[in-house]
């Protein structure tokens, strides 16, 4: 029995190891975009700096969220965007208050008012699903959950309702 025990916690102790060998390499290989940019604070005003510390897009902004897709929302003063690793607008918002990180190629948005409402947009800037829900997530593998007078369902990236 005691022989059975032991056998058991080696074999048992082989296969974790082996398993967190596995972890470790495939973490290995899983490497950080070269270009990534993160935010940075100077002086009151946010601008982005690579993986080096080197400043890639200097402060000037008074909202800059993270890079998603390769691009990212940022606020300054009255005018709003969304700008490229380099810094360039490649969209200007007018029409929404801010948008969300980029996945699956489309972003959140949100309209002002009394009753903010969240929508999508494509890195084109084009409102492809209107501003008509009270709250959403990101989309993930085609779905995006979304809320409407507190009853929750999953659109697809035209808007349709697929899950109730």
């Amino acid at each position: 029995m005691k022989s059975s025990l032991v056998l058991i916690l080696c074999v048992v102790t082989l296969a974790v190891g082996a398993v967190g060998a596995s972890a470790q390499g495939r973490r290995k290989e899983a490497k950080e975009p070269a270009d990534e940019l993160y935010p940075i604070r100077k002086e009151g005003k946010l601008g982005y700096m690579d993986r080096k510390g080197a400043v890639v897009i200097e402060p000037q902004y008074d909202d800059a969220w993270e890079f998603s897709e390769g691009l990212a929302y940022v606020k300054a003063g009255n005018r709003r965007g969304v700008i490229d690793r380099s810094g360039k607008m490649v969209v200007e918002l007018t029409q929404v208050d801010f948008a969300s990180p980029f996945t699956e190629g489309l972003a959140s948005v949100q309209t002002g008012g009394t009753q903010p409402r969240r929508g999508f947009i494509d890195k084109t800037g084009k409102l492809v699903i209107a501003p008509q829900f009270d709250s959403v997530e990101s989309f993930g593998e085609g779905l995006a959950v979304v809320m409407i007078d507190r009853k929750y369902g999953f659109i697809d990236k035209t808007g349709k309702v697929v899950i109730e």
